[in-house]
């Protein structure tokens, strides 16, 4: 059914909310909807990098909800940018600091194939 609505012309997945400008997949993560962050990073139109007013990614929204597999899929499977900065300067892995992420963790974010101009 997921796949269905977001399949329908004209639906746009980056469309921001009036609030603080999230995204749907910013809010799925948000939410810990797994299946629904599936959906959506399987939809070709979906930006992985689009930022909402804060200048926060989705990236930077599953490090702040501790959400490793998601941000492994961000990462791996979908190329999310660890080199944005959000309105205040702070990068995915600055927010993985302030979140108290292990080394190992952090390591396995910045792996060389994926640290670009951090």
């Amino acid at each position: 059914m997921i796949h269905s609505f977001l399949d329908i012309a004209g639906v746009d997945p980056n469309t921001q909310d009036r609030v603080n400008g999230q995204t749907a997949l910013m809010t799925a993560i948000r939410e810990q909807d797994l299946q629904l962050v599936q959906a959506l990073l399987e939809n070709k139109m979906v930006d992985v990098n689009a930022q909402n007013w804060e200048g926060e990614t989705a990236l930077m929204r599953a490090v702040t909800m501790y959400d490793l597999e998601v941000v492994k899929l961000l990462v791996e499977e979908y190329g999310a940018d660890l080199s944005i900065r959000s309105r205040y300067g702070a990068t995915a892995l600055d927010w993985a600091e302030k979140y108290r992420w292990t080394v190992d963790e952090v390591m396995r974010l910045l792996s060389p194939k994926k640290a670009r101009n951090v």
